[in-house]
């Protein structure tokens, strides 16, 4: 499809395609092809002033580089994405952004600040069920880790009643499961953690 959309001069379709390919190698573990398309979808965007288009690569690539354990990187890309969306106003995209900033800054142990990503992260996305639920099952995962069981368990209660499986990723819907069942067993409840975890 991108390839078809290159040649036929669609620049924009183009860059869509690449992105969405580079999103969907990096839910199946592909993180170095994905990580390459995604760099090629961004720069395919910008000479051409689709500035939405290469933020959505670029908070893309942060998750990706997240991933693979770049967390510097991943933090400018995610970050970068943020600044494009604040600029424009451009609220799901401050969001998503957000969401993937609160995950890098938790995997760097700066758990403050990824918890207030993640708070504002759930706040900007309250129009989009499946991205809200994404941030909340990162904001359980960040208060787990903290130490503030009840509050990881209601975030991620609030999370798993958002849960769209219909429009969410496999990535996210396990990532709702998982954070319930890791809220669960902090707050004392080992047998529904358990059953959590296996339905995870």
């Amino acid at each position: 499809v991108a390839a078809a959309a290159e040649r036929a001069g669609d620049a924009r379709e183009a860059c869509a395609a690449v992105n969405g390919i580079g999103f969907a190698l990096a839910q199946l573990g592909d993180f170095a092809q994905a990580e390459s398309l995604l760099r090629r979808a961004r720069a395919l965007a910008e000479p051409l002033g689709l500035e939405v288009l290469a933020a959505l690569a670029l908070y893309n690539l942060g998750g990706v580089l997240c991933d693979l354990g770049r967390l510097d990187e991943a933090i400018e890309a995610a970050g970068r994405a943020l600044a494009e969306g604040q600029r424009r106003g451009h609220v799901q995209l401050q969001g998503e952004a957000r969401a993937v900033l609160a995950r890098i800054l938790s995997q760097k142990g700066d758990l403050g600040a990824a918890e207030e990503q993640a708070r504002l992260a759930a706040e900007a996305l309250g129009r989009w069920a499946p991205s809200r639920a994404g941030a909340l099952a990162t904001l359980a995962q960040i208060l787990v880790a903290r130490g503030r069981a009840p509050e990881a368990l209601d975030a991620a209660r609030q999370a798993f009643s958002l849960l769209e499986p219909t429009l969410a990723t496999a990535e996210s819907v396990a990532r709702v499961r998982l954070s319930r069942a890791h809220a669960l067993e902090a707050a004392g409840e080992p047998a529904a953690a358990g059953r959590a975890a296996r339905e995870a």
